[in-house]
């Protein structure tokens, strides 16, 4: 039976990288993302090993120092269900700073161990693979950031994702993998405010501006209004329900562009004292302020832009763009630093 081609991740060239310069690199990410085949595919000169094995986990547990010593290089698959290899890989490799020797990979939650933190400091690299981009499946650069920082956008644009395939990518991912049995409960939630005493503890991204009525907010993702699922069908006859499940969608593809950059960016919402608000925005270490709205129509006016221009005024020179995402074909100039940009860009 002959296998469907393998999509290439974004992410590879950079893992490929730090294992020439780095003596443990971690792939970092949720359940069902594509870490395993990713690692494979960096480094099919290392032996194995996954802890998923029971067998396996049970034998690194009782002597992690013992199962390090033995490995000349290794992929360790899930390595947050023995994290006491850790300080037997940070012992190793203080002694051995040999380039490309361990390789792991880790769920989502493996940072919030402090072991990760504490043993591996300085000796380590890590990247975040994320589920697969639009861009992955289309075969195209994920260049979106850099168009949108020198303002150069394809005169025309063809090809998905329209709305209509933005709602099917993400009702397929929302309902698959960890999801699927919260999936009723996901169905209340898409880019929405959110106001709860178990978020309280939580510290929402930030935005330093000269505005002091530039905000923090957190939000939560409500992926229809209602207890039905919102299917392709149903995006061309209820669009306004459409639209905060689109805005899940753009906010999902823009993490996965961030996590390619060496830089830490920002992810955030602007709404100010009169209640205009943007959808997006984001903000580099140098405080470079991009500014997105998500629009589920084939057309885009002046008054769109509203936000924006409001987000523009209170960031000052730190502004580089206000974009409006819309489902149509042409990349559009609606003045000085704001374009229209088509969905399929992303």
């Amino acid at each position: 039976m002959a296998h469907p081609p393998q999509i290439q991740r974004h992410l590879q060239p950079l893992v490929s990288g730090a294992l020439a310069d780095t003596a443990a690199v971690l792939i970092n990410g949720p359940r069902q993302c594509g870490k395993t085949t990713l690692v494979t595919c960096c480094s099919a000169s290392h032996a194995y090993v996954t802890l998923d094995d029971p067998i396996q986990l049970a034998a690194v547990r009782a002597d992690p120092v013992g199962f390090i010593r033995r490995q000349e290089s290794v992929i360790v698959d899930e390595i947050q269900r023995a994290p006491e290899l850790l300080m037997a890989i940070k012992l190793s490799v203080d002694q051995d700073r040999r380039p490309g020797r361990f390789l792991l990979t880790g769920s989502a939650n493996l940072m919030a161990l402090p072991t990760v933190v504490e043993s591996l400091a300085g000796r380590m690299e890590i990247h975040t693979l994320l589920p697969l981009s639009n861009a992955e499946l289309a075969g195209r650069s994920p260049d979106f950031l850099e168009r949108a920082r020198a303002q150069q956008w394809p005169t025309l644009v063809t090809g998905n994702p329209s709305v209509a395939g933005a709602a099917d990518a993400l009702t397929t991912q929302v309902l698959s993998g960890a999801l699927r049995q919260d999936g009723r409960k996901m169905h209340r939630y898409s880019g929405e405010y959110f106001s709860g005493a178990p978020l309280a503890r939580l510290e929402p991204q930030r935005i330093e501006s000269s505005c002091q009525d530039t905000k923090d907010s957190l939000s939560r993702c409500r992926l229809t209004s209602g207890a039905d699922p919102l299917t392709t069908d149903l995006v061309f006859t209820e669009r306004s329900r459409f639209g905060a499940t689109l805005e899940t969608w753009v906010f999902g593809e823009l993490l996965k562009i961030l996590s390619l950059t060496p830089d830490p960016w920002f992810v955030a919402l602007y709404r100010d004292k009169d209640q205009v608000e943007v959808d997006l925005v984001l903000e580099s270490p140098l405080r470079e302020i991009i500014g997105i709205e998500v629009k589920a129509a084939a057309s885009v006016s002046s008054a769109d832009f509203k936000g924006l221009r409001r987000l523009h005024a209170a960031s000052g020179d730190a502004f580089v763009t206000g974009i409006v995402l819309y489902d149509g074909t042409q990349a559009l100039s609606f003045g000085e630093s704001f374009w229209a940009v088509p969905l399929a860009v992303l």
